[in-house]
């Protein structure tokens, strides 16, 4: 997956953080991911400087991932910021 994101014309960076559970996730960490994910993006719609539509989160494992276009490096601080200070959250 990751050489052929890599030869996509116009691609200038490839971030590779594929995981396998072999196990599964319970219903407990899914709930957990999901509320996580709702949080942040309640946290980024409740903030009049962030555009919250040009952003997409995935939460797996207590792992948020944050992709999208930041207007510029204060909005991309402050998204990290909330992402980071939501309860269970392992890594961003």
């Amino acid at each position: 997956a990751e050489r052929l994101a890599r030869e996509v014309e116009g691609v200038k960076t490839v971030y590779n953080h594929i995981t396998f559970d072999k196990e599964g996730s319970s219903i407990g960490e899914l709930a957990s991911d999901s509320t996580i994910t709702t949080h942040l993006k309640g946290d980024l719609l409740c903030d009049g400087d962030v555009r919250s539509l040009n952003y997409s989160i995935k939460t797996e494992s207590g792992v948020v991932y944050v992709m999208g276009v930041a207007q510029n490096e204060a909005e991309l601080e402050k998204v990290l910021k909330y992402a980071s200070n939501i309860k269970n959250v392992q890594k961003v």
